[in-house]
């Protein structure tokens, strides 16, 4: 049992991880650099996981040591760099985490609105205008080291009032191509063409609100993994033939996740991902999972501009009131 990479020792490891890194900084073939990076990749995650133990033995040094080591195997590799990131969030250093977020393009500021956009399908009327915008460049599903997608995508978030607003472009050469078989709240949208929003409003990588909304505009809604509960929302979509694009927007008061409220200290575990079933198989995300959208400790952050300073309560003081 176990893969080829659990059974070798130390040394076989540390011979193949150096060989990798020599290829990866000096191999021209784009696909034996892609796996180059997969096997730094490999190593990477390890490293992050022991990361991880060490914190849970509160041996924050070790924990620092590792991470540390993770990144200079590959500076640029996605989960190294996140990981660091939720590290210093995890260690009270919410400052250097939010400043070194936004310098590797995985924090989300998203701006109050100065109207609320109409939840109509298309996310182009002027409520818009001043929203975050981000693209959906990388693939969910390359295991160990990250790919571009084929399919161009855009996203805006903002919010008004405590309302949380999400806007999504789908562009796709044929959209007559577009499966979009689902037709009931919570039956399985996922398999169609569709968007995922994934909202961790305590940033706790457990407590996940996932929302699926296919090209038809029909909704998959979960907390937990668990789609028993449906939640207060709006939501739409629209084929654009004559745009080149599906569009899906959505809406939520945010106390319809564990009584949240947006306040300026709020940190939320935030990802945006489409998944393309008929055009092409693809799944897709503004920053990638390694493998699973349910990878909530490798979700960006965000953060709301111009929102009240007003500290929220967290579940387990909730709780106990």
């Amino acid at each position: 049992g176990g893969s080829v990479w659990d059974k070798l020792d130390e040394a076989q490891r540390t011979r193949i991880v150096e060989t990798a890194a020599q290829c990866a900084a000096t191999e021209p073939d784009e696909d034996l650099t892609f796996l180059a990076h997969s096997v730094l990749g490999r190593q990477i995650e390890d490293l992050c996981n022991e990361a991880v133990q060490a914190f849970q033995k509160s041996d924050v040094v070790g924990m620092e040591d590792l991470l540390s080591r993770a990144l200079a195997l590959d500076p640029e590799n996605l989960q190294a760099r996140i990981r660091m990131v939720r590290m210093l969030l995890k260690t009270g250093e919410r400052e250097k985490a939010l400043k070194l977020a936004e310098t590797y393009g995985a924090l989300m500021k998203i701006p109050r609105l100065s109207s609320a956009p109409e939840i109509d399908g298309d996310p182009s009327d002027e409520a818009w205008k001043n929203a975050f915008a981000g693209d959906i460049p990388y693939r969910t599903n390359a295991r160990w080291a990250t790919r571009l997608t084929q399919s161009k995508s855009r996203f805006y978030a903002g919010y008004y009032e405590q309302t949380l607003y999400i806007g999504v472009l789908a562009y796709e050469d044929d959209l007559s191509k577009l499966i979009m078989q689902k037709m009931n709240r919570d039956d399985g949208t996922w398999k169609d063409d569709c968007v995922e929003l994934f909202f961790d409003p305590f940033n706790s990588e457990m407590d996940v609100y996932q929302f699926v909304i296919n090209a038809r505009g029909v909704l998959f809604d979960s907390y937990q993994n668990n789609n028993r509960s449906n939640f207060e929302c709006e939501h739409a979509a629209g084929v654009f033939k004559d745009r080149g694009y599906w569009a899906c927007e959505f809406a939520i008061k945010v106390s319809e996740m564990g009584g949240h409220t947006i306040t300026a200290d709020s940190i939320w575990g935030i990802d945006v991902m489409r998944t393309r079933i008929g055009p092409a198989s693809e799944q897709c995300a503004w920053w990638p999972t390694f493998g699973s959208s349910l990878k909530f400790h490798l979700h960006p952050l965000a953060v709301f501009e111009n929102a009240p300073p007003v500290t929220h309560i967290a579940p387990a003081d909730r709780a106990a009131e």
